[in-house]
């Protein structure tokens, strides 16, 4: 009796440790994460558009934002994923030979105002709309990290089999969360999405995770 409750106690001893030291753990994998994500960038063709709508702001001239932006292309976008955006089928190619074309496919992407604002901010900041829509998305994605780490160390503690499932899950959504590579809004609306449910769920601070879902 008095070995089985030894044994006892040694297990709940290794779950307590294993609890403890599952927040950090995790932290150490997130941040791998977001190394991976900063290294790594996706062009697709609403960068462009985005670059746009940001360089519109100084540049009133359609054909002059054209050339800046397709200028850009060739300076930041690899050749091979730059010719794709070119005239990778033959809308692209005629958006590339048309400025009245391509300013005509703005007025979807200058609804996101306080996307583009924050873009316009920042290119200050990097230089140049491309840069900055990817340290953009990157911010978007470590936000969304820190959330799911802060959800662990509020929901981690407790038994071994609980913690490895909230760190699989959280993995898992991790490995498969590509949307900070890529130059669009998604990555910074998933990280104010994921804090807003964080702290109304989770805080008393119900009212500022309202804000951020709004």
């Amino acid at each position: 009796s008095c070995e089985r409750h030894g044994v006892l106690m040694d297990m709940e001893a290794h779950e307590e440790r294993f609890a403890r030291g599952a927040p950090a753990a995790l932290a150490l994998i997130l941040l791998a994460l977001s190394v991976v994500w900063f290294g790594r960038r996706d062009h697709d063709w609403d960068l462009l558009a985005y670059s746009a709508c940001v360089l519109e702001q100084s540049k009133s001239d359609p054909d002059l934002v054209h050339r800046k932006v397709y200028g850009l292309v060739e300076e930041k976008v690899p050749a091979g994923e730059a010719e794709i955006l070119r005239s990778g089928n033959e809308y692209r190619a005629r958006l590339a030979a048309e400025p009245e074309a391509f300013a005509a496919q703005l007025p979807f992407y200058r609804g996101r105002i306080l996307y583009i604002g924050a873009l316009s901010g920042l290119t200050k900041l990097a230089g140049n709309p491309v840069d900055a829509a990817f340290l953009l998305s990157w911010l978007g994605g470590v936000a969304s990290l820190l959330a799911l780490w802060r959800w662990l160390a509020l929901r981690g503690s407790g038994s071994a089999s609980a913690v490895t499932g909230n760190l699989l899950a959280l993995v898992a959504i991790g490995f498969w969360f590509e949307v900070p590579t890529t130059a669009t809004p998604d990555a910074l609306t998933a990280g104010f999405l994921l804090w807003g449910a964080l702290l109304v769920l989770e805080t008393r601070r119900g009212w500022l995770g309202a804000l951020l879902l709004s």
